[in-house]
């Protein structure tokens, strides 16, 4: 272990940052094998969490045929082995029979912090109200902590005394009398940031107190998530990520499933504006939903007419939302993507906005990010890299944003026929996010046999229809059409294309093409005739 290095410590053992090695103060070595480090990182990133066996199982591995539940079960035997870590008595992972495993251990040498307290309580009136105030403060601490990820410290204490560091947000209590009503008013405060983010205020009548404290809850946990996302000062992070990291940041703070992430986004976004249905920011974080939908085919079914419905809805939320949000550069940056992205109707826009985020702001990442973009779509892909190398740079390893730029840079090689080099992005990628084998490796196809690895060629085997004509209408939309050299775009559909279409035909090619790629479908439909074979 390098010194100097980061590193996570847990009892009696000191683990590197990526988990490959650890040592025991008994001068123990360990090393870790690449399943037993997947594990560790899902585990121990996410104490207090449950995880299933299908969660882990998925986590692990890069091709459904080689492993199944026992696996999970085997790769953690080993680890407790590693560990001196018996079941009965576990101090690193602990079993819930039927479910799965949860990380216990404590981080050593950082103090404890807990997520939210309900607390200082003020105003209290006498010993007739002390049942209702009892069960007033039960619900609202049941309610809220209902509300946030397994593991987050939900503290109640009524006689709290501000520490400084103690909370990341607490909710104080205040309490009076108006006209015979006990009226109850809850401060959400940032507790990092020294602000009141929300105050919500209801009245106690016995006979509706649980009713009042769901309602205050959902109210208060909205505020939170909101806080999460756009908190003050945000957008003077030269790291900070884009908005669409951020919205998916908050919802594993809160979500009670790791695997809910934008379904989450969603039921928080249409609570939300169903309270307040002109909010300029919701519009901007619902158009980003919508294109994550696109995206990851979310209850998305990938037809032509279906980007065009989303395209529009996204088009008439940023643009009726721009003038209100513009000031704000998280904001600004995400209406420049999505902008640009409908199609690039609103170039010249997309191009100003970027300007300003980057005068005004010190988004640096984000707004090279962006920029890197705009460098492909013109067709200048060094520009573009050099682009995306800035914002790597300054992004911190293991992260959600980096992930988010390691698959942007990505599309750079691949659309110039750099098959190699976009296979050594993807192995980052991987690296970092083992599931992500599974789930991107048929965008990643090469265009030339030669260069088809056996993991992939397996992949390729085992898609059904439905997955072909969903990577071909993603592909072509999402991704080619962002290149105006003709060249780029073909590239970007070659390797798809080479290995799907002779298996599948032109039934799984999109019965439209984007403005303007009308050329590009009908070369994909010529590759897909009897007797013709994909070129590379």
């Amino acid at each position: 272990m390098k010194d100097g290095s980061p590193s996570h410590r847990y009892y009696d053992v000191t683990f590197d940052a990526d988990f490959l090695t650890a040592a025991r103060d008994d001068g123990r070595q360990l090393r870790f094998s690449r399943l037993e480090r997947t594990l560790l990182t899902s585990l121990a990133r996410r104490p207090g969490r449950l995880f299933s066996r299908e969660q882990l199982l998925a986590a692990m591995r890069s091709e459904p045929d080689e492993l199944n539940d026992r696996n999970v079960d085997f790769v953690i035997n080993r680890l407790r082995r590693k560990l001196d870590d018996p079941a009965r008595a576990p101090r690193f992972i602990a079993t819930q029979y039927g479910e799965g495993y949860v990380w216990i251990a404590p981080l050593r040498q950082v103090a404890a912090r807990g997520f939210l307290v309900i607390g200082p309580l003020r105003g209290l009136t006498g010993a007739a109200d002390g049942p209702i105030l009892h069960h007033m403060l039960d619900r609202l601490h049941e309610q809220i902590a209902g509300r946030c990820a397994v593991g987050q410290e939900i503290v109640l204490l009524p006689n709290w005394s501000r520490e400084p560091g103690a909370f990341r947000f607490s909710v104080s209590v205040d309490l009076i009398f108006d006209g015979g009503r006990l009226q109850a008013a809850f401060a959400l405060r940032d507790e990092d940031r020294g602000r009141v983010v929300r105050v919500v205020r209801c009245a106690l009548e016995p006979e509706v107190i649980a009713e009042r404290m769901r309602e205050a809850a959902s109210r208060l946990v909205a505020a939170i998530w909101r806080d999460l996302v756009l908190f003050p000062g945000a957008q003077h992070e030269p790291a900070g990520p884009p908005l669409e990291i951020r919205m998916q940041d908050a919802a594993a703070t809160l979500s009670r499933s790791i695997d809910r992430g934008w379904a989450y986004i969603a039921e928080r976004l249409a609570e939300e504006q169903a309270e307040a249905p002109d909010d300029p920011e919701l519009a901007v974080m619902r158009a980003t939903y919508l294109y994550a939908r696109m995206m990851g085919g979310i209850d998305f079914d990938g037809q032509p007419e279906s980007y065009r419905r989303l395209e529009a809805e996204m088009e008439r939320l940023l643009l009726g939302a721009l003038p209100e949000v513009r000031a704000d550069p998280i904001l600004r940056l995400a209406v420049a993507k999505l902008l640009f992205m409908v199609g690039g109707r609103h170039l010249a826009v997309v191009e100003e906005l970027i300007r300003e985020s980057l005068a005004e702001s010190s988004m640096f990442a984000a707004v090279l990010s962006h920029q890197g973009t705009l460098h492909a779509f013109r067709g200048d892909l060094a520009a573009a890299v050099g682009a995306f190398d800035q914002a790597l740079a300054l992004c911190q390893p293991g992260t959600e944003f980096q992930i988010y730029l390691l698959v942007k840079k990505s599309t750079l090689p691949l659309a110039d026929g750099d098959w190699p080099g976009c296979c050594a992005i993807f192995r980052q990628i991987v690296e970092h996010k083992p599931a992500a084998e599974r789930q991107l490796q048929l965008f990643y196809l090469p265009g030339d046999d030669r260069l088809l690895e056996p993991p992939m060629a397996k992949a390729v085997e085992r898609a059904t229809r439905g997955l072909a004509a969903w990577v071909m209408s993603h592909q072509l939309f999402m991704i080619a059409r962002h290149f105006s050299e003709p060249r780029h775009a073909r590239n970007i559909m070659a390797g798809p294309a080479r290995h799907l279409l002779p298996r599948f035909g032109d039934s799984i090619l999109p019965p439209e093409a984007p403005t303007g790629m009308a050329w590009l479908l009908d070369e994909l439909r010529a590759m897909a005739a009897p007797g013709e074979r994909c070129a590379g």
